[in-house]
């Protein structure tokens, strides 16, 4: 029987085809703006009603989102109003909406796990794409195969835990066929041309071997994933290496930088320079910050060599929106960092134990991406939220039960004088 969630999974699916294999865009952001009406009609009465439910820890995080698009709808008070600030605002409001659907929408166990399956079958559709141009030469720049490295990069490697812990999950052929296509976002992350999402590439292989090695009966899955590497290291080596040149070479050249064989060369500079510069600007606003999308406006008058964003999520937030601004969102994070924690031992003699570490080191991947570009509006890192607070708590309450729930905890905490 169709659903409305049913759309909503063909969004998630369309989601990794925005900017790395399809450029304009507006095609799959007018779909979402359409389901989201629908949605909203559908639901309107019961919003209003304020008898729309969700679980208390769903509660929670549409409580510091909101928190934050208010935060950052504020800080235009203070900012000076560019097209790159009403992009913010239509970005975050997005979001966060998206997010409070999908926890709307999807309310059983089997609901995530179809939407952990679509994000990586979807995924790993739109890195072959990104391989293709790597061989095609299409949309290349000079000395980059896809048109945003470092952001293209960021969604395949999410790609990479969720593809193995699938597999881990799966049996036979399925298994086999996963297995393999560890393969594709791996070859598809050097692609990109990205230094940066190479790097992660090798630090996120390492967080699941250490994961991995903490188990006691993944020995073969885990020797299987470090032959698949050793293929990938082999297959770059010899049989495309050609193609996949570009992200080697400049890989290569942060080795060398590193170890102080040569000289900087004008993108790591332009990087120090937006770090240092940014680190500034914070504290001359530590408290308000510069106000949302400002950053990139006041970038070259602290050193930068052009108006450019901070190429790093929580530098850009803690400029722009300030300790307010970044303490929520940093609040976020680590809220959902717990809940994965909890979830695993909730699940931890359960099947679906695989699939929410996969969704876990995803989350974590994003989280070492934001160090190197501006990017807190992407999906994948609010769908992975979402995830972690739907698997948890059954019980779903209205806006009056959670509200009555948060009066409750304030006189808890805060007594009332006739109550001593």
């Amino acid at each position: 029987m169709f659903e409305l969630k049913h759309l909503f999974f063909i969004l998630i699916a369309l989601t990794w085809f925005e900017d790395a294999t399809i450029f304009n865009h507006n095609l799959i952001i007018s779909y979402g703006l359409i389901i989201t009406t629908i949605w909203l009609i559908l639901n309107l009465k019961k919003i209003l009603k304020k008898e729309i439910t969700f679980t208390k820890p769903g509660f929670y995080l549409i409580s510091g989102l909101l928190f934050f698009l208010a935060w950052s709808i504020l800080s235009l008070n203070w900012s000076e109003i560019t097209d790159i600030c009403k992009e913010r605002v239509f970005n975050i409001t997005a979001v966060v909406g998206l997010t409070i659907i999908l926890l709307d929408q999807f309310r059983r166990e089997n609901d995530w796990i179809t939407v952990y399956k679509i994000l990586v079958t979807s995924g790993l559709v739109s890195s072959i794409l990104v391989i293709e141009q790597a061989f095609s030469g299409v949309y290349r720049p000079v000395g980059y195969i896809s048109p945003d490295p470092n952001f293209t990069a960021m969604r395949i490697i999410t790609l990479v835990p969720l593809t193995y812990y699938w597999a881990k999950s799966s049996e036979n052929t399925l298994r086999l066929l996963l297995t393999v296509s560890i393969l594709i976002p791996f070859l598809a992350i050097i692609s990109t041309g990205s230094r940066a999402g190479i790097s992660v590439l090798l630090i996120i292989s390492l967080i699941i071997i250490f994961q991995e090695l903490k188990s006691k009966d993944t020995k073969k899955m885990l020797i299987t994933f470090l032959v698949m590497l050793g293929i990938g290291a082999l297959l770059l080596s010899t049989i495309i290496h050609d193609p996949l040149q570009p992200g080697i070479t400049r890989f290569g050249n942060l080795v060398d930088t590193i170890k102080g064989d040569i000289s900087p060369d004008g993108s790591i500079l332009e990087r120090y320079n937006l770090l240092i510069g940014g680190i500034r600007m914070f504290f001359d606003h530590p408290i308000l910050g510069v106000g949302l999308g400002d950053f990139r406006v006041l970038s070259m008058d602290y050193g930068a060599g052009w108006d450019d964003e901070a190429h790093n999520t929580y530098l850009e937030i803690a400029t722009e929106l300030g300790i307010i601004g970044i303490g929520i969102f940093l609040g976020l994070i680590s809220y959902i960092l717990i809940k994965y924690k909890k979830l695993e031992k909730t699940y931890s003699n359960n099947p679906l134990q695989t699939f929410i570490t996969g969704c876990k080191i995803a989350y974590i991947s994003i989280l070492i991406n934001f160090l190197f570009l501006t990017a807190f509006s992407d999906r994948r890192f609010y769908i992975l939220m979402a995830f972690a607070v739907a698997m948890l708590g059954r019980e779903h309450l209205s806006i009056k039960s959670f509200m009555s729930h948060i009066k409750e905890l304030w006189k808890k905490i805060v007594p009332s004088p006739n109550s001593q």
